[in-house]
């Protein structure tokens, strides 16, 4: 798996004194995203970060590797060799990052990359791998596919994997540069239950090795494999501690939305068949929402929940021919206008969260025109707005909390904060179906289970919610189906 290489423990491997970080927003407003942070990271320990959406993990996250710099008057020193340095350019690349940014990054860059490709371009620390590798990189390349089980994807699109197996292969990417430090930005979230145990389970052994920090929003009890906690609110340290549990509060709302006929058959699929690439990814699916259900899909990773939403939206097509015909019909009808239908289905995805969070960068898209781009569901930029669109965006801001955000660029915001902004973008042209793939990934505990109470809340707009934990299932959940390897194994009424 790994050398391990060892750090001489006279010293910390990172020391952090009076560290803040000052943000300029668009209007010329200051935001502190860290502020007066002192914190020593030894070599036998791991830690985890922990607080709400916001609270400036990954801006720590970032300082610690050396990737964002702070304000005046703060110290980083590094002793990842027993030499000190303050600098981090002679050490930035023995620290791996693994963040939501980067698989985001592989995602929507447009490369179609298999997964020896992206393995192969973290020996250089490099996103494309541009050189070529020598036999000893091959080697060790096809040591770490093996050691994480991943010896059998090698040839295949990074794209086509699950969120789950694309952690794995970031993680494989990390550790053939053989780091000195290991920094995990929402390593276990947006995966299945099965998923994040074999992960920790991984992960609890190479931070045994490995010095690691890690943040996260779910307290998974005996899984957890931290030796020390820091508490992050606002910017500053609230607490540092052994781990603990920690208990938040919540709050519930309504959202009022216009009223609309009722549709008695909104989505009818009969006998689908749906291939990506050269895999068969759903096979002979048959299922029928109505006007008056909430389904909850769940599933493994790589079980077809995500192909499933996209086949209902347009964005995936059923194979032609069999002895019996495919059927796809979307409120009654099997052709019309994608545009138009997407704006009557909506979506909230990882692969949404990527597409706006790489091109809004440029031009500093704000919470505001996030939101407001759901209106004719555009990336990044609004269109005009009426007194009336601008009334709606300020009740769904104020909806889920995020009014703060109005004026903060996507690219200064946590994934947590972007997830609520863009749940608000779907809801804000009254769509008649939203689809929520897994909504509550990288929500603390807290807007969790505040933001579960508001989808339940929704008195018009029917919901799709991808899940793979039952407790994140929202109460007002009607239906329930249960996908593996591309069948239906369940579908029918949740009981009470």
């Amino acid at each position: 798996m790994h050398n391990g290489r060892q750090t001489p423990m006279t010293h910390p491997l990172i020391q952090l004194e009076r560290i803040s970080v000052t943000r300029t927003l668009p209007s010329g407003e200051k935001n502190l995203a860290l502020e007066g942070i002192d914190w020593r990271w030894r070599p036998s320990e791991t830690w985890a970060l922990r607080g709400r959406n916001g609270s400036g993990k990954s801006t720590l996250l970032r300082v610690i590797k050396g990737d964002q710099w702070f304000d005046f008057g703060g110290q980083r020193r590094y002793f990842l060799d027993g030499t000190l340095r303050t600098s981090p350019l002679s050490v930035k690349d023995h620290i791996a990052l693994i963040s939501p940014e980067s698989q985001d990054w592989y995602l929507s860059s447009g490369y179609a990359l298999s997964v020896r490709q992206v393995i192969a371009s973290g020996f250089y620390g490099e996103l494309l791998p541009h050189r070529s590798l020598s036999s000893e990189q091959k080697a060790r390349l096809l040591e770490q596919a093996e050691g994480l089980g991943l010896a059998d994807w090698l040839e295949r699109d990074i794209r086509s994997l699950s969120n789950g197996q694309r952690r794995q292969v970031l993680l494989a990417r990390a550790l053939v540069g053989d780091p000195l430090a290991l920094l995990l930005d929402e390593f276990f979230e947006g995966i299945d239950q099965a998923t994040s145990v074999h992960l920790r389970e991984q992960m609890r052994e190479l931070s045994q090795h490995i010095p690691t920090v890690y943040t996260g929003h779910r307290l998974e009890g005996e899984l957890e494999f931290a030796t020390h906690e820091l508490w992050l609110e606002a910017g500053k340290v609230r607490d540092v501690a052994l781990p603990k549990t920690f208990v938040v509060g919540s709050s519930a709302a309504v959202l009022h939305l216009a009223p609309q006929k009722p549709i008695q058959k909104l989505i009818e699929l009969e006998h689908v068949h749906v291939k990506r690439g050269s895999s068969l990814v759903l096979t002979d699916i048959s299922w029928t929402m109505e006007s008056d259900q909430n389904w909850v899909i769940l599933g493994h990773n790589g079980a077809g929940k995500s192909s499933l939403c996209k086949l209902i939206r347009r964005e995936l097509y059923p194979l032609l021919g069999g002895t019996k015909p495919a059927i796809v019909r979307r409120f009654g009808k099997e052709t019309g206008s994608s545009w138009d239908l997407w704006k009557r289905i909506t979506l909230v995805s990882g692969e949404i969260t990527s597409a706006h969070r790489f091109n809004v960068s440029d031009i500093s898209a704000t919470g505001h025109t996030l939101v407001a781009s759901g209106f004719e569901s555009f990336i990044g930029i609004a269109p005009p707005l009426s007194p009336a669109q601008e009334s709606k965006i300020a009740v769904l801001m104020d909806f889920f909390e995020i009014d703060h955000l109005a004026k903060r660029p996507a690219n200064q915001m946590s994934a947590g904060e972007i997830k609520k902004c863009l749940l608000a973008r779907a809801l804000v042209a009254d769509p008649e179906i939203i689809i929520l793939d897994e909504p509550f990934d990288y929500l603390d505990s807290s807007s969790k289970k505040r933001l579960m109470q508001r989808i339940s809340a929704l008195e018009r707009t029917r919901f799709i919610l991808i899940a793979h934990r039952p407790e994140d299932i929202p109460e007002s959940a009607t239906h329930l189906m249960r996908l593996e390897h591309g069948r239906i194994e369940y579908q029918g009424r949740l009981k009470g």
